[in-house]
């Protein structure tokens, strides 16, 4: 705020720039992985879209009724994945925490990529289309691996290592069960497997109110899982 009490943007860059010799637009820039397009926010509390995205189960597409416009998706993070890797290149300092960034958004375009085209391809019978999705099940298991590794830099260039195990355990999870889905995908696809009920289910809205507004469930155990529904959302 400046001497009037009221918030000049330009002038909040500048003394961020003075005391700490970065880009307030690259810390700014972060908050964009939650400003999915077409999200609507309620009037009270917060939403976490990204990591909504991140952590819902491959198999199992929970919340494809509150975050449905992955080709929008997409465009959002890939944006955002080529612009935190710049940053990157261009302040080598900050490298371990906007090259974090860059991983995570690679991962959520893969991602909405496999989200955007798996249950279309059981649910239409296209075994064709399934068995094109394998190697987007490998490049997922890919960027999990690659995002991981980025937090790991990130993480140890900023903390202690004490609480990463967390977010290991987490991208583990998000992985393994991308292994399984090549493998059931496979299965379908090779016509070993008449349906894959997991993705064939009808999906019904969660995190959306009667308004269309999204709610804000952004633990990681109210996400994983639809075994928690009745637990967490009850």
């Amino acid at each position: 705020y400046n001497y009037t009490g009221k918030w000049d943007e330009a002038e909040a860059a500048a003394r961020f720039y003075a005391v700490t010799g970065l880009r307030a637009e690259t810390f700014l820039a972060m908050s964009h992985f939650n400003e999915a397009p077409g999200l609507r926010l309620r009037k009270a509390g917060t939403a976490n879209p990204c990591r909504v995205l991140l952590y819902e189960d491959p198999l199992i597409p929970m919340f494809e009724k509150d975050l449905p416009r992955n080709a929008e998706y997409i465009a959002h993070y890939t944006a955002l994945a080529e612009q935190f890797a710049a940053w990157a290149a261009d302040v080598p300092a900050m490298a371990p925490q906007y090259g974090a960034y860059a991983a995570l958004g690679r991962a959520l375009v893969t991602k909405c990529r496999w989200r955007g085209a798996a249950a279309a391809a059981v649910r239409g019978k296209d075994r064709a289309a399934a068995a094109a999705l394998l190697p987007l099940a490998d490049e997922n298991i890919a960027a999990l691996t690659a995002l991981r590794d980025a937090w790991y830099a990130q993480w140890m260039d900023t903390n202690k290592p004490f609480g990463f195990e967390v977010l290991e355990i987490r991208l583990g999870g998000v992985r393994a069960r991308f292994e399984t889905a090549k493998k059931r995908m496979a299965a379908f696809a090779a016509g070993k497997l008449e349906d894959i009920p997991e993705l064939c289910c009808e999906q019904l809205p969660v995190l959306t109110d009667a308004d269309g507004a999204f709610l804000c469930r952004n633990l990681w155990a109210n996400l994983a899982s639809a075994s928690c529904v009745g637990k967490s959302f009850g």
